[in-house]
């Protein structure tokens, strides 16, 4: 069951709320960027997102992975199994 929860823990935390709290606030601030800005200004807009944005995608993607990987510890060790009249589905 502990390895359940931090897996909901990842996703949520990692996951969702580095989303909404990161991601989807510099995507809108790149998006707010003029569509015929010059070509320094779009420069300089792409390196002030691009490295932030990776930042966070990055902390996503280990957040996800270690996540995939509790659920997968939380199966391969038999956490949750009903024990009553030797039935593993609790029957």
């Amino acid at each position: 069951m502990r390895l359940v929860a931090l897996a909901c823990a990842l996703h949520i935390g990692g996951g969702f709320l580095v989303t909404v709290f990161a991601n989807v606030p510099l995507n809108e601030e790149l998006a707010r960027v003029a569509a015929d800005a010059s070509p320094g200004e779009l420069a300089r807009a792409r390196a002030a997102y691009e490295g932030p944005w990776n930042l966070w995608n990055g902390v996503r993607a280990v957040s996800s992975t270690l996540a995939f990987l509790a659920l997968i510890g939380s199966c391969l060790s038999g956490a949750g199994r009903g024990t009553r009249g030797g039935d593993t589905f609790g029957g």
